[in-house]
């Protein structure tokens, strides 16, 4: 138990919530229109994007909090017993998490990803014979540059922070 008090369990649990998010979005790449319907498929679409995101973004904020929070502890100036409190690292984590929020609502209002299906090949009578559906957005690289530049730079902090710790 001391062991799980030091290792601030809190952002374990926020780690492990995280990443069962990410995996969790993988289920819906696997939904297409001949099991739900093209707006089910479109729904999916999106709730692949937003748990992916999400779970990103609190698996890597909580790393982040959790290193802050012992670097604050161990690089004190004074040399001092200090205590460092979970709402002392809580604010960075929250405004990355709503940035990622902002980000997903902006995208599921303006620029959403639907669900296309095109064919690939059809026969001498015109009949379709391979055809492919996919998530599809035709702003799909500045969405997905913007996010990327939002994640990388909210990870170049955490790596900063673990490189200090």
């Amino acid at each position: 138990e001391k062991v799980v008090k030091v290792s601030q369990p809190i952002f374990l649990y926020m780690i492990c919530i995280g990443t069962l998010l990410m995996g969790f979005s993988t289920i819906f790449d696997s939904f297409d229109d001949e099991i739900i319907s093209v707006s089910g498929c479109t729904i999916a679409c999106m709730t692949n994007i937003w748990l992916f995101f999400i779970g990103h973004s609190i698996s890597f904020s909580a790393l982040f909090a959790k290193t802050w929070r012992i670097n604050k502890l161990f690089y004190n100036p004074n040399m001092r017993r200090i205590q460092v409190s979970i709402y002392d690292v809580i604010y960075p984590m929250l405004i990355w998490n709503m940035l990622t929020i902002t980000w997903l609502v902006a995208v599921t209002v303006f620029a959403p990803w639907e669900w296309r299906r095109t064919t690939q090949s059809t026969d001498s009578f015109g009949r379709t014979v391979k055809s492919q559906g996919t998530c599809y957005n035709q702003n799909e690289v500045p969405l997905v540059v913007s996010i990327s530049l939002l994640n990388d730079i909210s990870l170049m902090f955490a790596i900063y922070q673990l490189y200090h710790a």
